[in-house]
């Protein structure tokens, strides 16, 4: 995924973060971000690799179902606060309205929106 975060991020950021963004991702790179950004027979591709990866992790977090959405059943854990975060990253960046979430919302009967909904309760500062 981070092929099309990355290019994207600096546009969510302050304009200071945004070159600092903009200028380490390039230089450990050796490229313009825009020229990270898959194009053409490349992109159907890796969608279906990702796609298998969030299957993959799927199968992970489904062996405790019937406990709760979590990895460990109604617990949280570590795995479920990265995952969380990741989505929560896709989300913003791509937007929550990008045909690109939607699909991903979509994926494992919901799993992943049902994830980041699960967490939205912990998403606000008091």
């Amino acid at each position: 995924m981070t092929p099309y975060l990355i290019p994207l991020t600096p546009s969510q950021l302050s304009r200071r973060s945004a070159d600092y963004f903009r200028k380490t991702r390039e230089a450990s790179s050796g490229k313009k971000l825009e020229d990270v950004l898959p194009k053409g027979d490349q992109v159907a591709q890796d969608w279906k690799n990702i796609e298998a990866q969030f299957d993959k992790m799927n199968k992970w977090f489904s062996a405790t179902d019937e406990k709760g959405p979590f990895m460990l059943g109604d617990t949280i854990s570590w795995a479920d606060i990265n995952m969380a975060s990741f989505l929560k990253w896709i989300k913003f960046i791509l937007g929550e309205e990008s045909q690109e979430w939607k699909l991903i919302a979509s994926w494992n009967e919901g799993r992943w929106e049902n994830l980041v909904k699960a967490f939205e309760k912990y998403s606000s500062l008091v």
